[in-house]
């Protein structure tokens, strides 16, 4: 850990050259810090050990901070630089979309540019529209976005469920079926979709889930 944040102090640093190597670097690095939590949270919750997964958690979001840090002042200053590698976009993607509301809302006119470029892909444009709905307690489009309730998996609500598949293929996002299939894979968690469910029945459900805990 000591060792991440000595590279992560570096690569700050970094930040203020305009090589476009540095950024490919800093980047790259962001994307494996990023995603080696994440899977470490999903193989804790696997295991059922309490520790593990509260050491997951505190994990993700010391890395979070770090890396929200660098790719935001880059953000700031010049943009998304040119002549990136797709994992180093990726990083960029990854950050903003497990950052917070008002991060979002800044820096998705930079995402949406991005994608009329074909630096980030329409799926993942829409999973970050769909969660700043979430965010602001409004039925998402694309149905990317879900919460662990206990050993479940619920999606937020989604507007006009019908056509929800409709929307989906329109950006190759594929059938939700198909979704809710690997999720329940990758997790080992059972998936649930509601085709009418609310912002506070979900809520209803966390509160249930954490007196049973108690």
């Amino acid at each position: 850990m000591k060792r991440y944040i000595a590279i992560l102090s570096v690569m700050i640093c970094l930040t203020t050259s305009t090589s476009a190597k540095n950024y490919e670097a800093i980047l790259c690095q962001i994307h494996k810090s990023d995603q080696t939590a994440r899977w470490e949270l999903i193989e804790a919750q696997k295991s059922g050990n309490t520790k593990a997964i509260i050491d997951a958690v505190k994990k993700i979001e010391r890395h979070d901070q770090q890396n929200q840090k660098i790719v935001f002042r880059m953000l700031d200053k010049r943009g998304i630089p040119e002549n990136l590698s797709n994992e180093a976009i990726d990083a960029i993607w990854l950050v903003i979309q497990h950052s917070d509301l008002e991060h979002i809302e800044k820096y998705l006119p930079i995402l949406d540019q991005a994608a009329k470029r074909g630096y980030i892909s329409q799926i993942q444009l829409a999973t970050m529209k769909d969660r700043l709905r979430v965010y602001k307690h409004t039925a998402q489009i694309y149905g990317s976005q879900t919460v662990e309730i206990g050993e479940t998996i619920y999606f937020y609500p989604i507007v006009d469920f019908e056509n929800l598949n409709a929307r989906r293929e329109q950006i190759g996002m594929g059938a939700i079926e198909k979704y809710i299939e690997r999720l329940s894979n990758i997790t080992g968690k059972k998936v649930i979709l509601y085709k009418e469910i609310t912002f506070e029945q979900i809520e209803k459900f966390q509160k249930q889930s954490q007196n049973e805990q108690k």
